[in-house]
Formats: C-alpha cells, structure tokens, sequence
C-alpha cells in the first residue's frame, strides 16, 4: 500500500486518459448517488446545448456574435463579440439583450460570464446593463485575474 492523497491506494493503481463515451455511464450513475446524497434526489444536470446569435447589416454583413449555453437554468454568455470598426453603435447592446431574453425564455433564472480584470471597457458595458461584480478568479486563463459577473432575471 502507498499513502497518496491522506488515502490508501493499492500500488497497482493505474491512472490513464479515456474517452468521454468510456467515462460517461460511470459519470452519470455516480453523480445521481452523489446528487441523492446531496439533494436528496438522484439527478443529473441538464445541459440544455450551446448557442449562437449574431447581429447583421441589411446587406448580411456580419457585425457580432454572442455564444452561450444553458445548464440548470443559468446561462452562461461565452463570447460577445462586435466588429472592431462598429463598436459604440449599439450592437453589443443588441446582442446582450437578445442573450438575456433568450434565456429567460429557455426558463433561466441566472446569467453569468468572466471577464478579464483588465478588460476595463467590458466591465463598464456590463454594469451599464444592469450586471453585478460576483467575485473573482485569480490567475485564470493565460495567468491573469478574471472576474465573474452575474445578472438575475
């Protein structure tokens, strides 16, 4: 036996790499006992899919694209993206809109996103829409500190 961890494990213990179709029906009947031990019911989280909208010109020119998907009722805006050379106009705001009443359609109580702390201009355009400082996690993507902001519908 090898003490790991403040666990016993025996030393022919083989950690390696599987695919997700391997890992799933373990997943998926581990969690329930878990979710009845901690909710008393024995579920899992429903993940309700990934999605995309996107702001156009008349003439079909692309401008913006805003990603997220839904899980448990909470959406998560991925991506909000405008064109460098039409920001200011309204388009984030469009689509950011269009985000948060596409969720409440889906029956979202809760959106959320990170931000990078140094990204200053997003940080304004999401308080100036009605979003919530949530907390912060520290050297996150590429090391630097994100931030998570939240809004309640």
């Amino acid at each position: 036996m090898v003490l790991c961890d403040a666990c016993l494990v025996t030393a022919d213990l083989e950690v390696r790499e599987i695919t997700r179709v391997a890992a799933q029906d373990f997943l998926e009947e581990e969690w329930r006992l878990a979710n009845q031990a901690l909710f008393g019911k024995p579920f899992l989280w429903t993940y309700q899919g990934e999605f995309h909208l996107a702001a156009f010109q008349s003439d079909d020119q692309l401008l913006g694209v805003a990603r997220f998907n839904i899980a448990e009722g909470v959406g998560k805006l991925l991506e909000l993206v405008v064109r460098a050379d039409r920001r200011g106009e309204g388009i984030g705001g469009r689509l950011l809109s269009s985000f948060e009443r596409s969720c409440k359609e889906r029956g979202c109580h809760k959106l959320y996103l990170d931000v990078a702390s140094v990204n200053v201009g997003a940080k304004r355009f999401y308080q100036q829409h009605g979003w919530e400082f949530e907390g912060v996690m520290r050297r996150h993507w590429r090391k630097v500190d994100f931030e998570n902001w939240c809004k309640w519908l």
